[in-house]
């Protein structure tokens, strides 16, 4: 028995080393050079705590198989890990977004603002919870207390992650497996992509024209400022602003200002220029965002083309990196991509098959879930940790998947090297949030929580209560029992929606064109992929003329921060450029 848990516990080491790595790995992968320490350092403890509950719960299981709640050694990590996520996901990382994306020029002022702005929050939840509090106190006559409050904070949380899940996943799952196999198709990818281009790069025109009303609003607001003639904290503020601006989008920028601009300022002063100063971060943010993908776009086309047409892409012959992964591409990519979207695709459905099993079991019913019934039969050591491992990982890998896809969340989308303090920030305090849902949910895709009360779980083959140290903490959740059984039908509808691509079809019974695969015989999809071929070759001759060689490596990422404030001490400098 003590070798056993020797050996658990170096698996558990081990993964929370290689945890820190690859979490260090993406910080540097998609964190902008410019970021100030105390962003990364926020943003580096999120996410690190946040993917811990993958590694935390596989191992809680093992033990439930073999010790009590009580003997659990894994209790006193998850009551730390869940109350530090929970501060740094609902507190310290908001506010600090907050202070980041506020555009005043006083570090004062903009934690003011920041508080303000999450304060308002704060009082919507706190409205909430107590609504629902009184409602429970007034339908099951429950005992008024501190405890029954908690709890019902912790079940309106894991509802609201609960809800995000449902509708992540319930694309994520479709969507995973079927890219992979069709990304394995060279022709078919390159002509879905070439259909897709066009909207592509229309959202990256739309964000630079975005970006340039905005600038030109800002020159105009230092235009009038100079005529002053005198130095003014208005004036250092415009100047540290205009610092800000991608030097290369004001020279692109068309000499031509009889465009009415919504965003020039009547009355240029501190407060005005304060707002303008937010909607240019904002607005930088998103011409990153826009620009990146386009930039993946055109990599990809090289790519694709050169596989089609059988000739080496230029990044194949620019280092013995690209000429390896090149081989790997033409003889072994294609079987590759193909293993792994079927291996995806059993899980996925598997995953499927557990949240049916959600609506089907109850107190006493045999387990039907696969992976239930994987992790009833091992033995609550290493294997019981892989068995569950494999389909958390993937669930997460499924969510944060479809997260960085949605078009809704395109200002906060993770760019390579060039990703602002506030993404950084919105993307962690996300995957603290949902980290409990997430687990929870996996819980009863297992069959483990089908039972809601604590008095009448359900014991393993050997007599041990399967109760995790997991559930001890976040509660047995009997206020949401209603939504746990039956949430599972909009998760099941929306992967057959995406699956049978349901919502384009209804659309366009009306008249709607949204499919985003192109369809044969339709003229004006036909247009669509003409109009993509024609956009990718105006790029690539724009590339040959501007003499980059290797396409298949662009990176047109850009810095929010390009310039460093020189704001004078006296006018609070050196603490306004410590939380840009």
């Amino acid at each position: 028995m003590m070798e056993e848990n020797n050996v658990e516990v170096g698996v558990v080491v081990f993964a929370f080393c290689c945890l820190l790595l690859f979490t260090g790995y993406l910080l540097y992968s998609f964190s902008d050079k410019d970021n100030y320490w105390s962003y990364t350092i926020a943003v580096y403890l999120s996410w690190v705590l946040g993917f811990s509950g993958v590694i935390l719960l596989p191992l809680d299981l093992a033990y439930a198989k073999k010790v009590t709640v009580e003997n659990n050694p894994l209790l006193g990590s998850w009551i730390f890990v869940f109350w530090s996520t929970f501060f740094l996901a609902w507190i310290i990382d908001p506010i600090m977004q907050s202070f980041h994306d506020n555009g005043s020029y006083e570090p004062k002022t903009r934690l003011c603002g920041a508080l303000k702005e999450n304060i308002k929050f704060y009082v919507i939840i706190v409205v909430i919870v107590v609504g629902v509090f009184i409602l429970l106190f007034f339908l099951n006559e429950q005992e008024t207390d501190i405890d029954t409050f908690v709890e019902v904070l912790i079940d309106l949380g894991t509802v609201y992650g609960m809800l995000f899940i449902i509708v992540l996943l319930g694309l994520g799952l479709v969507e995973v497996p079927r890219s992979l196999w069709q990304r394995s198709d060279p022709i078919k990818s390159l002509k879905r992509l070439h259909f897709e281009s066009q909207e592509i790069e229309n959202e990256y025109q739309d964000a630079r024209f975005e970006l340039e009303a905005i600038i030109r609003a800002v020159k105009s607001a230092e235009q009038q400022e100079s005529r002053n003639g005198e130095v003014s904290e208005l004036g250092m503020f415009i100047s540290h602003v205009v610092a800000k601006c991608p030097l290369h989008v004001i020279e692109e920028m068309s000499s031509s200002n009889n465009r009415t601009n919504e965003h020039n300022l009547d009355i240029v002063d501190i407060d005005t220029f304060s707002k303008l100063h937010a909607k240019l971060l904002k607005a930088l943010r998103l011409y990153k965002s826009t620009s990146d993908k386009w930039q993946q776009t055109l990599n990809y086309a090289d790519e694709l083309e050169a596989l089609v047409a059988g000739r080496p892409p230029a990044y194949a012959k620019a280092s013995n990196f690209g000429k390896f992964y090149w081989r790997w591409r033409v003889t072994l990519g294609k079987p590759f991509l193909m293993i792994c979207a079927v291996v995806c695709g059993i899980f996925s459905l598997a995953i499927i098959w557990g949240e049916v099993t959600i609506m089907l079991v109850d107190a006493g019913s045999p387990v039907l879930s696969i992976y239930g019934w994987v992790v009833q039969v091992t033995s609550g050591g290493v294997d019981t940790m892989i068995a569950t491992f494999l389909p958390l990982f993937y669930m997460a890998y499924c969510m944060f998947f479809t997260m960085f896809d949605i078009k809704f969340l395109k200002h906060y989308k993770l760019t390579k090297r060039s990703t602002d303090a506030s993404g950084l920030l919105f993307n962690a305090y996300y995957l603290c949030r949902l980290q409990f849902s997430l687990g929870y949910n996996f819980l009863l895709v297992l069959d483990y929580a089908t039972v809601q009360s604590n008095n009448a779980e359900k014991p393993n083959p050997n007599g041990r209560m399967l109760h995790t140290a997991f559930q001890s903490v976040i509660g047995n959740m009997s206020s949401i029992t209603w939504f746990n059984r039956y949430s599972p039908v909009v998760l099941i509808s929306l992967s057959l929606a995406t699956a049978f691509n349901w919502h384009a079809k209804v659309l366009s019974w009306i008249g709607v064109d949204v499919f985003v695969e192109p369809q044969e015989g339709n003229a004006e999809h036909t247009d669509r992929i003409e109009e993509g071929k024609r956009l990718l070759r105006r790029e690539r001759d724009k590339r040959e003329r501007d003499g980059i060689c290797s396409p298949g490596r662009v990176n047109n990422g850009i810095s929010l921060s390009s310039m460093k404030s020189r704001t004078p001490k006296k006018l609070g400098g050196d603490v306004y450029k410590s939380f840009v």
